[in-house]
């Protein structure tokens, strides 16, 4: 995960992608209903997941690309961020 992490901290450094947290964020908000439907659509409602499985893949790189860059410009780790959720959730 940090390696992913640090390829697009760097792949935003030179692309001038690294926003201010607040900005970052807001982006990522907006952009993740577009991305979510235009997975769903796809996928036509999940019943055909294969049918353009290149476009359905980039929507996915799209949300993680916001994500990976939001949790970057508010230096959160994503392994260990991951980790206390799946501790929270395993104890339920």
């Amino acid at each position: 995960m940090r390696d992913i992490q640090n390829r697009v901290w760097k792949f935003c450094e030179d692309y001038k992608l690294n926003e201010h947290p607040k900005e970052r964020l807001i982006n990522l908000l907006s952009n993740f209903d577009k991305h979510s439907m235009s997975i769903i659509i796809l996928s036509e409602h999940g019943a055909n997941p294969d049918k353009y499985s290149d476009e359905i893949k980039s929507e996915f790189g799209e949300l993680l690309l916001g994500l990976i860059n939001s949790a970057n410009t508010l230096n959160v780790d994503l392994h260990e961020a991951l980790d206390l959720v799946l501790k929270k959730k395993s104890k339920k």
